[in-house]
């Protein structure tokens, strides 16, 4: 292979790897660990390092992560693009180790598989030190190598006449001593070196094994005496702790097998078949390799493009260093996650095993290509397979990611309203990184109050200590916003809601998903919010009405799926009381949902409009639209729904059945089928029943509506008390797609099931439906073609007969 083509290769590899790792890298949100990462980085130096020491990592990657969001910033694609830029690296550092030990081919496609590999991806778009500790790894172990080689230990390498013979040694004390302060696992990379250095001592003739042994005993003491005042700091503080669990070993390496070959951690069982094929080409190119192979000189391919030959004692250490690089770690691994009682203890994770997944892509790149050599057809399918195997997982791992509303609403809201004598009362269920690192974006120049995490000295809020909790705080301050992020966790009961809601006022109160953010103050008048303090996220000056100004919007995340709210703050200013409309228009111009709002006199006020997504939900694009009554409505921000559910497309109404329901829905028809689609006439006892409801909504609806169907017989029912036999009531589409975000004219297939009780009497049965409001449970009225208005539908009477 000419060098120009090797450099071509290497480059496209690295750019396939930049573009894999770099997809989609700022689309997720910041996750637990991510966020306690940047907790202890806005600490100061010392006090974030005396934390690292205590905690369960080494600094390195806190101190390298401070520096470099001092200079790019904190957003999610800003932060995560350090470990991007570790995962690039390692790439090109794994292409330098396989090129030492295997030539020029062997190297290209080792780096190609890691480039594709979705383990390796996965943890280079997190937020964490493996990925960088897997960096510090691979060049450690190129540094060996290149070390033994230059040195004249490694089997057919004669010592280098090199003019910088301290070169590799150097650098391989200082890639270890850097993968120490990374990662505590990264001893077991060192342990491995010295087997691979045993194997090398009880080769070497009796008169060389102190020239090997000196010089390596020396980088052994020097890389530990480097370590040794961070692990006397460190064993000082640290605690210990367990969250250890019981993990049965068969199941830890079926984990260990799938996560390097297809990346995968959940559900590992249902891969055994696709993992079986990457076990026998390693198994088969170990052999392959162990074995003696044709007569010629061994000479380890550091210069050379020509792998090591079959058989050498050259081929037969690299395979001992890689299979032990995959095993003794991973054993390691495996036994300090055994629940213990001594520093900490933890659970099995993903993360500890991609330290040494480089030797696995090395391995099954160096089987793929032995195989090749012995059976070119064989070797070539081997190839289509792996890859194949590696771009189908791949795609796995980008889905489901986007970037959600988890906080960014709440800490805005705070900072649009909060005034000096305010306090956060941060309930999370141990949840406050994930709180903290939205709080702690919001510009430097907006006033943030301090926060407070309750319960303080306590793991739960109970009624023995909410008052102790809560009652000084309430002293201190005069207005209170009480975050509950995860709040369950700490406060199942609801006693901190209780007890504020008993001895304050509250007036602003917002939902976000499973979270919530209420102000309290102890004078109702004190807890108006009174001014706007936050510069809207999106700047503007349009003319809602006379005297009416949008002055921007806050449109924090851009997609949205099913169970997520889209919420999108207005920031105006009105010379006079006015009701201002927000809505979601499509890209036709409907609307899906709208919300009035009733807005005082102010020079600078806030209006915060949220929009369910359901799971039938229309996708698509939309946009947030803004107006006063009569006036000309302003697009603002654009946003995507996605993942919901398609609606079925109704082309014909199997019973047509033409009723008006409130003057603005119209029911156009049904079909009344059993359990195998056929239509049904009569029914049975037991029988279940699918009824399919067609509605159209001839207005655009307001409030949200509830259907019911109902099967009515003449006899009573004890168990309804009543004369229902069967029924279904909820919101259309099974909660899926409730009337207020139905489009005019559109076509709805509303499915229910009734379950006739084996014990119905026999006789005719009406079959009724309508809708009511549930908050008022008043139904809607019915205007049905030639007939009187009433409030229900009757589709039809269904005699049941006796089963005999």
């Amino acid at each position: 292979m000419s060098r120009r083509l090797e450099l071509a290769g290497l480059i496209a590899i690295l750019l396939a790897s930049f573009a894999l790792r770099v997809w989609l890298l700022g689309s997720q949100n910041i996750w637990w660990d991510e966020g306690l990462a940047f907790w202890a980085i806005r600490r100061g130096w010392t006090e974030m390092t005396l934390w690292t020491a205590a905690d369960v990592h080494p600094p390195l990657f806190f101190w390298l992560l401070k520096a470099w969001v001092s200079l790019v910033g904190e957003t999610e694609l800003a932060a995560r693009f350090l470990s991007l830029i570790y995962g690039v690296i390692t790439v090109a550092g794994l292409y330098l180790l396989g090129k030492t030990l295997l030539g020029k081919r062997v190297a290209l496609l080792a780096a190609a598989l890691m480039a594709v590999s979705r383990f390796h991806v996965w943890w280079s778009q997190e937020l964490r030190m493996y990925i960088l500790a897997t960096l510090w790894g691979v060049f450690s172990l190129y540094a060996f190598c290149r070390w033994c080689q230059s040195a004249g230990w490694w089997p057919g390498t004669p010592p280098s006449n090199a003019a910088r013979p301290w070169k590799w040694p150097l650098l391989y004390v200082l890639f270890t001593v850097l993968g120490l302060y990374s990662l505590y696992l990264f001893v077991t990379v060192i342990l491995v070196q010295n087997l691979v250095l045993l194997i090398l001592l009880l080769r070497a003739p009796g008169h060389r094994r102190w020239g090997i042994l000196g010089p390596w005993v020396t980088s052994q003491l020097v890389a530990v005496l480097s370590f040794l005042p961070w692990l006397v700091l460190a064993t000082r503080s640290m605690r210990s702790w367990s969250v250890a669990e019981p993990f049965a070993s068969g199941t830890f390496l079926r984990l260990y097998a799938t996560l390097l070959t297809l990346g995968i951690s959940t559900y590992v069982e249902h891969y055994t078949l696709l993992v079986a094929p990457f076990v026998a080409i390693v198994g088969l190119g170990v052999l392959l390799q162990w074995m003696k192979g044709p007569a010629r000189n061994d000479v380890a391919p550091a210069d050379n493009a020509a792998p090591v030959a079959p058989g050498s004692p050259s081929a037969r250490l690299i395979v001992a260093l890689l299979l032990m690089m995959l095993a003794v770690p991973a054993l390691i691994v495996y036994l300090l996650t055994l629940p213990r009682g001594l520093f900490y203890a933890p659970r099995v994770e993903a993360r500890y095993l991609v330290l040494f997944a480089p030797a696995f892509y090395l391995l099954l790149a160096w089987s793929l290509h032995s195989l090749h050599q012995y059976a070119p057809k064989l070797g070539l399918l081997a190839v289509v397979l792996v890859l194949g195997l590696f771009a189908w997982t791949l795609p796995g791992h980008y889905q489901g990611r986007y970037l959600r509303d988890e906080g960014q609403t709440l800490v805005r809201t705070i900072a649009a309203y909060a005034e000096p004598g305010d306090a956060v009362l941060l309930l999370s269920g141990n949840r406050y990184p994930l709180f903290e690192y939205y709080y702690y974006r919001l510009p430097a120049s907006t006033y943030l109050p301090p926060v407070h995490q309750v319960p303080s000295g306590a793991l739960f809020i109970t009624a023995q200590n909410v008052d102790a909790e809560l009652a000084p705080l309430v002293s201190q301050y005069s207005r209170f916003w009480l975050a509950q992020v995860g709040a369950t966790l700490q406060d199942p009961d609801s006693l901190a809601v209780a007890w504020l809601n008993a001895h304050l006022t509250s007036t602003i109160r917002i939902n976000s998903g499973y979270d919530s953010l209420t102000l309290y103050a102890s004078n109702s008048s004190v807890a108006q919010p009174q001014a706007v303090n936050l510069a809207p996220q999106h700047a503007m000056n349009a003319a809602l009405a006379p005297g009416v100004t949008c002055t921007g919007y806050d449109l924090l995340t851009r997609e949205f799926r099913p169970g997520d709210t889209v919420a999108a703050a207005v920031y105006y200013a009105a010379a006079q009381p006015v009701e201002l409309t927000a809505s979601l228009a499509d890209v036709r111009g409907r609307v899906l949902e709208s919300r009035n709002v009733p807005v005082a006199a102010t020079e600078q006020g806030r209006l915060l409009a949220q929009f369910h997504v359901y799971p039938a939900t229309p996708a698509g694009r939309y946009h947030f639209v803004i107006q006063s009554d009569g006036e000309q409505a302003i697009n603002l921000g654009e946003v995507i729904i996605n993942g919901t559910a398609a609606l079925q497309q109704i082309r014909t109404v199997p019973v047509a059945r033409r009723a008006t329901l409130g003057g603005r829905i119209e029911l156009l028809g049904y079909a009344l089928s059993d359990t195998q689609g056929k239509p049904v006439d009569a029914i049975r006892p037991g029988q279940t029943l699918t009824l399919d409801l067609y509605w159209r909504a001839n207005v655009k609806l307001g409030p949200g509506y509830t259907v019911f169907a109902h099967l009515i017989g003449t006899a009573f029912n004890p168990a309804t008390n009543g004369p229902l036999w069967a029924g279904h009531d909820g919101e259309p589409v099974n909660g899926g797609y409730p009337t207020q975000q139905w489009f005019v004219d559109q076509v709805i297939l509303d499915r229910h099931t009734l379950v006739v009780p084996p014990d119905a009497p026999p006789g005719d049965y009406e079959l009724e439906v309508g809708m009511y409001l549930l908050e008022t449970m008043e139904r809607l009225k019915v205007t049905a073609t030639g007939g009187p208005t009433a409030d229900r539908v009757v589709l039809g009477t269904f005699p049941l007969e006796s089963v005999e």
